[in-house]
């Protein structure tokens, strides 16, 4: 049986769409789990009134947590052999959850994975792709970490339920969801890749909506832990996770410098310095690096910025 699992907040415009699209799967032998997480406009009542009609699904209403909190009450009371997200605003076609659940059978991988479409506007902006039919873990790993080919959300993944165990998503808002899948394929031996696809839509007022204008600590967090994460498996990655672990807070050091004057300014300017002077020396040694960057990232970790032409102090 798969456990599907749902966090719903303020999508009662798409939500029964959403719903729909599960209930007409050729694969039936589910329960879906939707998890209320504090919605103002409905969505709860729309839960309630699905799960009055179909006996495989069950609503936890509870207060807003966010998405991780969400997803990890979803987990709690899962049962399934296998676990699979959906957010609530996108939605699956017909035989989404039976290519899914044929494929990591049958191949006896540990996790399956699939195309994730974009849209928005009812228009398909952007597709992700994994050339791969079959991934080792360091395989997938490495296509995860580079940000090309798997989708870095925990949808369009079936997980067996033992994989992910007593996994939990963290209470990050940027980056949760990356993280959460770099522990579970960790813990994966072999994946499969297979002929569907999830539709993604975008949803500004959803679960997953959120202004990050500027990065903050949580942003900061995140390249710390691919970094320690990438450190802590030598030799099984190139040189591009890290790369672009660095180029991540490298960005993130020119958006500070732009940054309103506050309290956290300096603080979160500090974070990305000690990034930077904590890995000067696999910096140097990365052939990855282009020489005109690596000499802009070692001079931001002595707090020189070059930025528009000129040197400044940080």
């Amino acid at each position: 049986m798969i456990s599907i699992i749902i966090p719903v907040y303020n999508a009662a415009t798409l939500l029964p769409r959403c719903l729909d699209s599960i209930l007409s799967q050729t694969f039936s032998d589910f329960t879906l789990i939707l998890v209320n997480d504090g919605s103002t406009d409905g969505s709860g009542r729309i839960c309630d009134e699905y799960a009055e009609k179909d006996v495989r699904i069950r609503v936890i209403h509870k207060e807003n947590g966010g998405v991780s909190s969400a997803r990890n009450t979803g987990l709690d009371i899962s049962d399934g052999d296998f676990i699979t997200f959906i957010d609530a605003d996108d939605e699956i076609p017909q035989e989404y959850l039976s290519t899914l659940f044929h494929a990591i059978t049958d191949s006896k991988a540990d996790i399956a994975i699939c195309d994730v479409v974009f849209s928005s506007e009812g228009k398909k902006d952007n597709r992700i792709h994994c050339k791969k039919d079959v991934m080792t873990k360091a395989e997938a790993l490495e296509i995860l970490l580079s940000e090309e080919g798997i989708n870095p959300g925990p949808y369009a993944k079936l997980f067996r339920a033992a994989v992910i165990g007593d996994l939990r998503f963290s209470p990050l808002k940027i980056g949760e969801d990356w993280v959460f899948n770099l522990c579970a394929f960790d813990k994966a031996d072999s994946f499969v890749n297979c002929k569907t696809e999830y539709h993604y839509i975008d949803n500004p007022g959803g679960a997953m909506a959120g202004d990050v204008k500027y990065p903050t600590d949580e942003a900061l967090n995140v390249s710390d832990f691919a970094a320690e994460f990438i450190k802590q498996h030598p030799g099984m990655f190139t040189d591009k996770p890290f790369y672009l672990a660095a180029s991540r807070v490298m960005t993130y050091i020119y958006r500070f410098a732009v940054m309103p004057e506050t309290q956290n300014k300096k603080k979160y300017m500090d974070h990305a310095v000690k990034f930077l002077r904590n890995n000067r020396k696999d910096i140097r040694k990365h052939t990855f690096f282009p020489r005109k960057e690596k000499l802009l990232f070692l001079l931001a970790s002595y707090r020189i910025l070059f930025h528009n032409g000129k040197l400044t102090k940080l």
